[in-house]
């Protein structure tokens, strides 16, 4: 189910729940109806209508599905998926958060949107009792990474972006060796960075083209709109809050909306801007499609290099996450091609990939590039089927 607003609804949507007057809670239309032109047409006229509960149409296979060269995907919701990290024998054992915690979070940050587009609020505390578990459940586990999710309609792009970025950002934390409360904190922050989104008008937000000055002002303030909601909804937790606001600051003041500058810039939020970063160059977008996840790290790199982002944390990142992080195409000089499939520690130049095509090697194969004598040649994006 999905609350959308009236004024982008088509006809033939089907009503997820009972509709009813916001002013007098009269019944205008039962679950299960099928909206008509006339019928969208009547509560705009007629009714105290501002947005309706739809069933979703679009759907996604409920069976595992091959989408990249990585695996079989894991079907969430909707358009949403996340991929499976493959399991090799002799690498040791990688963990994730459950797939049962990604579906929480995925419902909560619905619940957030619809209370906010009813309210201009919403609660605070299911959100942090969320943040709570997922961080014991994080901490619990050896070998953590980071399960980012995909997408198929771009109008789930801001509920995977603001999970997958709060996966990132836990993943770094840890890894910073933050303590719990704090872990939590930036949790919270990261799953709400983009709430002041809400009040950006939809037609903005899903331009197939490049922004004009103008429509990106608007953009700019979401980030100062995130905030306001925050502190409407009784979010008394200043890191969350910091990161709502500055996650798009700039150490050399080229960000926005303040143009802060170094010590202006609140620390948790330097840790958000980069997984923020690197989850938006991997993701497609209404006006250019994802980029490989070499072209994010690299981009990072050169940011941080240039004195936008924080160079300490961006270092703790590229160890982590590798040159390479997963789902990067490689060619090597043999004509081999192969998929980055983890990393390894202390060796971010040579991670552990799958054989996509060779002469030498069988497609399939697992190689240790810190074993092998052979330069990697170039990189590629992910190839899905």
């Amino acid at each position: 189910m999905r609350w959308v607003r009236l004024q982008e609804v088509l006809s033939g949507v089907i009503l997820a729940e009972d509709l009813k007057d916001e002013v007098k809670g009269t019944v205008i239309f039962k679950k299960g109806k099928k909206m008509s032109k006339a019928d969208i047409a009547l509560l705009k006229s007629k009714w105290n209508i501002t947005r309706i509960p739809v069933e979703t149409i679009e759907k996604v296979p409920e069976k595992k599905v091959k989408t990249t060269d990585l695996g079989n995907a894991i079907d969430l919701k909707r358009s949403i998926y996340v991929e499976e990290i493959p399991a090799l024998r002799n690498y040791g054992v990688l963990t994730t958060i459950s797939i049962e915690t990604i579906k929480k979070i995925l419902d909560a940050a619905e619940e957030v949107v619809k209370e906010i587009y009813e309210k201009g609020s919403f609660d605070p505390r299911y959100v942090r009792m969320l943040a709570d578990d997922v961080v014991d459940e994080a901490i619990e586990k050896e070998n953590l990474q980071p399960l980012l999710l995909k997408f198929k309609s771009l109008d789930d792009y801001t509920y995977t972006h603001s999970i997958n970025v709060a996966m990132l950002s836990l993943y770094l934390g840890i890894n910073m060796n933050l303590s719990r409360d704090k872990l939590v904190s930036l949790i919270c922050g990261a799953l709400l960075l983009d709430i002041g989104k809400c009040k950006i008008p939809k037609d903005i937000l899903l331009l197939p083209r490049k922004l004009t000055p103008k429509e990106f002002e608007i953009i700019k303030k979401h980030p100062v709109f995130g905030y306001n909601i925050s502190k409407k909804s009784s979010i008394n937790d200043d890191i969350a809050g910091e990161i709502i606001l500055d996650h798009h600051e700039r150490l050399d003041g080229t960000g926005y909306p303040g143009g802060k500058k170094k010590s202006e810039i609140g620390y948790f939020a330097s840790i958000v801007s980069i997984a923020d970063e690197y989850d938006a160059i991997t993701s497609k977008h209404p006006y250019k499609a994802e980029r490989s996840p070499y072209v994010a790290m690299s981009e990072i790199i050169v940011n941080a290099g240039h004195g936008k982002l924080n160079p300490d944390i961006v270092s703790i990142f590229v160890n982590k996450m590798g040159i390479y992080p997963k789902g990067t195409v490689i060619h090597l000089p043999d004509g081999t091609k192969v998929i980055s499939v983890r990393q390894n520690p202390g060796t971010p130049i040579r991670p552990i990939v799958r054989v996509l095509e060779s002469e030498h090697f069988e497609k399939g194969t697992i190689l240790d590039l810190s074993k092998i004598d052979l330069i990697i040649k170039s990189v590629s994006r992910i190839q899905e089927e």
